[in-house]
């Protein structure tokens, strides 16, 4: 069986650890809709700062989903100081 894909949870965790900031992350979820087909919203925070929302079924889905945005954030963050 191969080995699977690490997840944006896990990516995020990663660059943050790599940056001393791991202990700097913070999520907020809220979920609404009925009990039968619940939506969750999450937001991922880094020193305060939103670095990424997203939504799923479940809350681990929409942390899933924000994480991924969140490293989208930081990415691009990088690259523009790096042209800075």
């Amino acid at each position: 069986m191969p080995p699977r894909a690490p997840t944006n949870r896990t990516l995020l965790n990663n660059v943050l650890q790599d940056r001393g900031q791991s202990n700097d992350v913070s999520w907020e979820d809220v979920v609404a809709g009925p009990q039968h087909q619940p939506m969750w919203t999450s937001k991922v925070f880094v020193k305060g700062l939103e670095y990424g929302e997203g939504t799923g079924g479940t809350k681990g889905e929409a942390r899933e989903d924000a994480a991924g945005a969140a490293l989208v954030s930081l990415r691009a963050e990088r690259a523009e100081r790096a042209t800075s």
